[in-house]
């Protein structure tokens, strides 16, 4: 009877491990970025997809090329893969997103900084052109004809001859066409970009994991001892594998 108990007693510590086990794997899927701002290129590490499937890494929606190649989940379903930043120009925040061929899928936040100095000193601005050659001046115009001479008669008979008026003068000549004026000058060089911005502060160092302690337990002794053993056999192989995974989501 006892040993019945004891067999039983093993396969329910059996199951009760493959449970939390089971449990453990099956954590939603997530993905870290390294560094989570820049212009250049991020790591994403991801976790908690299905294993040994292809993963597609996307930004603000675009399929991109990745390191390696190709990218797969490992029998964890946790994999690591490096993008470059296709628009470092684009400031802001932007979406990167990994997805398997289940569709299971994870985003994260990465934010292109602004790179860019400031302005450089404005050049300095290009001498005035030549001005352009005097047109040449409109021919003068014709004089005009003189007007006849009058005539007339006084009492005795006498011709008296009175001169015309003098004929009009001619119109003046139309004005030459001004010449051309000169070209500008060239405009300065652009002043040169100012230095980069400083480097972002350090982040803040995380806080220290607690100590779990754990009391030794009592000593036992008779009949039952080899029950008790495999027992506790079990039992710790439970709390390794709670352990470990306590431990993989303290490092997502």
């Amino acid at each position: 009877m006892k040993k019945t108990l004891t067999v039983f007693t093993v396969l329910l510590l059996i199951s009760s491990l493959f449970a939390i086990v089971t449990a453990c794997d099956e954590a939603d899927p997530a993905i870290t970025l390294s560094p989570p701002q820049g212009f250049a290129m991020t790591m994403i590490a991801g976790t908690g997809f299905d294993e040994s499937k292809t993963i597609s890494i996307a930004y603000d929606g675009a399929v991109q090329s990745t390191v390696p190649a190709t990218v797969k989940t490992d029998n964890k379903g946790s994999f690591t893969a490096i993008i470059s930043i296709p628009d470092e120009l684009a400031v802001g925040r932007h979406t990167i997103t990994a997805n398997d061929s289940h569709r299971n899928s994870a985003s994260s936040t990465f934010t292109v900084v602004d790179m860019t100095g400031p302005q450089g000193v404005q050049g300095i601005a290009g001498q005035n052109g030549k001005d352009g050659i005097d047109g040449i001046n409109g021919k003068d115009g014709m004089n005009g004809a003189n007007g006849l001479n009058g005539q007339d008669f006084n009492a005795t008979g006498s011709v008296l001859v009175y001169n015309g008026t003098d004929g009009l003068n001619g119109k003046d000549g139309i004005n030459g066409i001004n010449g051309i004026n000169g070209a500008n000058g060239i405009n300065g060089k652009d002043g040169a970009n100012g230095a980069p911005g400083l480097p972002g502060t350090q982040g803040q160092q995380g806080t220290t994991g607690q100590v779990v302690v754990y009391s030794k337990p009592a000593t036992i002794s008779g009949a039952d001892l080899q029950s008790f053993i495999i027992i506790m056999v079990i039992a710790l192989i439970a709390f390794t594998a709670t352990m470990i995974t306590i431990y993989r989501k303290s490092n997502r």
